[in-house]
């Protein structure tokens, strides 16, 4: 259950994902529907989406997550340290790509 929560974890943290996409992991990691379906309901904000297509989305709406596991080890991260990893992460988010290219 653990290796499937983790999968599911890595999976999802950059956003959406098809359940092809997910179904065609998940086999490539030897894990089986069952498991991954209870550890989509253990680990909690995991939503099914549709497109206009009816293609079927998994979605993790971490916020939820965080509130239901903050009570478990892993999430016991000082919240100076998130702050400083999301300050990171929008620094990175915020340049454009082709900034760089400009400079040459």
């Amino acid at each position: 259950g653990e290796e499937a929560k983790r999968f599911l974890a890595i999976i999802l943290k950059d956003g959406q994902r098809s359940w092809k996409e997910i179904n065609k992991m998940m086999k490539a990691n030897n894990i089986n529907q069952g498991t991954l379906y209870k550890a989509r309901k253990k680990m909690g904000g995991i939503r099914t989406e549709y497109d206009p297509f009816g293609v079927a989305y998994w979605v993790w709406d971490r916020k939820s997550m965080k509130r239901q596991s903050s009570d478990e080890a892993e999430t016991k991260i000082s919240e100076e340290a998130k702050r400083k990893v999301d300050e990171i992460r929008e620094k990175h988010t915020e340049v454009p790509e082709n900034k760089e290219e400009e400079k040459k």
